[in-house]
């Protein structure tokens, strides 16, 4: 049961870290990278907890 939970929020994760990369794609002021940045260094944060490992670059 916790292999399925922790699947579903890599999922979940994975869904997040696709849309922050497309807000950054259409970003055009730079103080809107910078919060869609901000985003993107908790959701690290969040899979280094459920994984328990540090992410590979990209992730």
């Amino acid at each position: 049961m916790l292999a399925k939970n922790d699947r579903e929020a890599n999922n979940k994760l994975l869904e997040v870290s696709e849309t922050l990369d497309e807000m950054i794609d259409f970003a055009e002021e730079d103080e809107e990278v910078r919060e869609i940045t901000r985003y993107q260094v908790l959701l690290n944060q969040l899979h280094v907890k459920i994984n328990g490992e540090e992410p590979v670059d990209g992730e």
